[in-house]
């Protein structure tokens, strides 16, 4: 009937429970209890950043319910963050993807909560200016959220006389052309698309595992690719001649196999789903797991090119901003003839799996509202995701009563719980993996091979924001 009974019959089969865990009253014993882990947190073996209160009956906590976020029946109580005092050696300024211009402390190294901390964001310029922190000052740092490097405050009395406010940039750091601050923004922007900042930004971006996924250009290649100008925007990857990939060759610590590696995750990124290539293009307000919803009612992303506002905001999880936004990038001339390149090099921009899953058919999940837990061993939790979506399946990431199924993987937690609270169907992988057996995997059109008896000329690449 509630947690503690749980906890009282696990404890009577021998399995262990949480440490710490206690039932109290009211808010004053629940304060107490806080108080007496807070003492205790030396003690453990592994560290805790707070405690954790919740409704204890299960019959409670499904009238309380969830949001869309975030259960109503718990709250996490965290302690105040450990601190250290350190040294301001100096300030730089980042240039983002988009252009935004973020000052960051480089710090004397210190030691702080299990790592060295030897730099700290300070936001933009004007938190800068609110905590006028400048270069020589000590101040106070700390993990926010136990994980953040954060300024909390400057020491002041311990400031050299002379020293000066660090000003905000008028121009970029990177390019040199002129910031401006938008009207509804705080941060300051570089404009200039070409700005090489940016375009390294948004090549580290469309690379990364969660957009196009190419593993063989991290951070030492990104910098390589485009500081030699073999790259300026994405597609250019796709468009590399021999003599630039043998001149790749001869650069130190890249080799034949280095380059045939790259080479060959290129063009197996060509094959994507094209959420993917959407979410890389960078949109402003454009998720991953947006980029997906759009490409579920699209289907072909060259479709989601000519949508307007009104029918993107027909699409659930996209509102006037997002729409505003995802319109005004497919209306720049510069960023079509990007999607142009990208498309003449062979990029996939058609799910080949939208019409399966419009079309009616032994799909179990159909219409269903799905969430996963735990760990598969079958698939990854994201194949398991696109799994289920091209089933017709909406898959959430928090449990409430608009759930139907509820894929149970191995040491699932809270959302076990909460589904089990709310007598959700669970099924676990073996039930799920009977599921997908039955509903059949739609066979991929077959591609024809690329020629390469000769090399293509790729389109011009003036013109492009990207």
């Amino acid at each position: 009937e509630s947690q503690t009974s749980l906890f009282q019959r696990l404890r009577e089969f021998g399995l262990p429970i949480p440490e710490g865990a206690v039932r109290v009253e009211n808010i004053e014993e629940a304060l107490a209890a806080i108080d007496r882990l807070a003492e205790r947190r030396s003690d453990y073996t592994y560290e805790i950043d707070g405690a954790v209160i919740k409704v204890d009956a299960w019959s409670a906590r499904q009238r309380l319910g969830s949001t869309a976020k975030a259960p109503r029946w718990a709250i996490a109580y965290k302690y105040a963050a450990q601190r250290a005092v350190t040294r301001v050696e100096t300030i730089n300024v980042q240039v983002g993807r988009t252009g935004v211009l973020t000052p960051v402390a480089e710090l004397s190294p210190t030691l702080l909560a299990g790592s060295t901390v030897s730099r700290a964001t300070l936001h933009n310029f004007q938190e800068l200016k609110r905590k006028d922190v400048r270069v020589g000052d000590r101040v106070e740092i700390e993990k926010a959220g136990d994980v953040i490097p954060a300024v909390v405050r400057v020491l002041a009395e311990t400031r050299a006389d002379d020293a000066p406010p660090f000003p905000a940039p008028t121009h970029c750091p990177s390019c040199g052309g002129e910031v401006h601050r938008l009207p509804e923004e705080v941060a300051l922007r570089c404009l200039n698309p070409s700005c090489p900042a940016q375009i390294k930004e948004r090549l580290r971006h469309f690379c990364s595992r969660s957009a196009m996924d190419i593993e063989s250009i991290g951070e030492a290649m990104v910098e390589l690719l485009t500081e030699h100008q073999f790259v300026v925007s994405p597609a250019d990857l796709y468009w590399l001649k021999e003599k630039e990939w043998a001149r790749l060759r001869e650069f130190p610590g890249l080799g034949e196999k280095s380059v045939e590696r790259m080479r060959e995750a290129i063009e197996k990124s060509k094959e994507n789903p094209p959420w993917r290539l959407l979410f890389g293009l960078g949109i402003r307000h454009v998720g991953s797991r947006t980029a997906q919803t759009l490409l579920d009612n699209f289907g072909d992303l060259r479709k989601l090119t000519e949508a307007d506002q009104a029918s993107l905001l027909a699409i659930p999880d996209v509102g006037p901003v997002m729409a505003e936004s995802i319109v005004a990038f497919f209306r720049n001339s510069k960023n079509r003839g990007l999607l142009d390149r990208l498309q003449q090099a062979g990029v996939n921009f058609v799910d080949r799996q939208a019409q399966t899953r419009k079309t009616p058919g032994n799909r179990p999940f159909s219409g269903q509202t799905c969430v996963l837990t735990g760990s598969l061993q079958g698939m990854t939790r994201e194949q398991a995701g696109q799994r289920l979506r091209e089933l017709g399946a909406k898959v959430t990431g928090s449990v409430s009563r608009n759930t139907d199924f509820l894929i149970a993987g191995q040491e699932a937690g809270s959302k076990l719980a909460r589904a089990e609270a709310l007598g959700i169907r669970i099924l676990n992988e073996e039930e799920f993996m009977k599921f997908l057996a039955e509903s059949g995997d739609p066979e991929p059109e077959p591609e024809p091979e690329p020629e390469r008896t000769k090399e293509k000329s790729p389109p011009p690449r003036q013109g492009e924001l990207f």
